[in-house]
């Protein structure tokens, strides 16, 4: 590591949990982000300027100002121009460290595409705003065995969960979604901006356990950060009888 390097990760280097051995592990890691909104512009705040040396930003949607509450990466200017959200933030994080490969994909992460927005990655964090597409990132990444940490907001409640190889699959925790007109969403219960910034980082510090080679333990944390609560549940428990997500051996 040069003189430069090590002077803007000398705080994050010098914590135990890091040191140079954990900065070069992040400098070598590479990460997809399925989702750039709320959760992503805070997640990729985080991890570009922690050093993680290569970022694949993935969203289908553009800027619009009823994002700006919340989505920490975008402006009015972004939104004026109904900008792509991956473009935006790839443009901002380049200016905060232009030391890490960031990679815009303006696509939707389906069945059909996520294979290929994984491939090469180390790590992938979920980002996204409903539960199919969180089904579809735990079903790619359990074939291409990497680890993935689900997140989620809504309202003042978030919840974050690291999802290690090997691990049961996200409907032996949940079971079976249910339709999405039952579903709420933030357009009917709203979301408070600090929420997605809690669970973001609890995410984002659980990619950099990954990456650093000190898994986070395998625990459901579920916050409500107006009433200020946490909790955290051991998941423990297998795979549900008859379920197809054979166990495998953790990497």
């Amino acid at each position: 590591m040069n003189a430069p390097e090590r002077t803007r990760y000398e705080k994050q280097i010098a914590l135990s949990q890091i040191g140079p051995e954990g900065q070069a592990r992040l400098a070598a890691g590479a990460i997809a982000i399925i989702g750039c909104g709320a959760l992503g512009s805070a997640q990729a705040q985080i991890l570009v300027r922690a050093g993680v040396g290569s970022v694949r930003l993935v969203d289908r949607d553009v800027v619009e100002r009823s994002n700006l509450h919340r989505q920490m990466l975008f402006d009015e200017d972004d939104a004026r121009v109904a900008r792509p959200k991956v473009e935006a933030a790839a443009q901002k994080l380049a200016r905060a460290n232009s030391d890490c490969r960031l990679e815009a994909r303006h696509i939707e992460a389906n069945p059909r595409t996520l294979p290929e927005l994984i491939a090469g990655c180390d790590l992938v964090l979920d980002a996204t705003d409903n539960v199919r597409t969180r089904l579809n990132i735990d079903e790619a990444c359990r074939r291409a065995r990497l680890p993935w940490i689900y997140g989620g907001v809504l309202g003042t409640q978030g919840v974050m969960a690291p999802m290690p190889v090997g691990a049961p699959c996200l409907r032996c925790l949940f079971g079976e979604p249910p339709a999405p007109d039952e579903t709420p969403d933030i357009a009917q219960s709203g979301v408070l901006a600090s929420i997605v910034v809690a669970i973001a980082s609890l995410q984002a510090t659980a990619a950099l356990r990954f990456l650093v080679g000190n898994p986070p333990p395998r625990q459901l944390v579920t916050m409500d950060i107006w009433d200020m609560s946490l909790r955290r549940i051991s998941l423990t428990a297998g795979p549900r009888p008859g379920c197809d997500c054979a166990p495998q051996t953790a990497l």
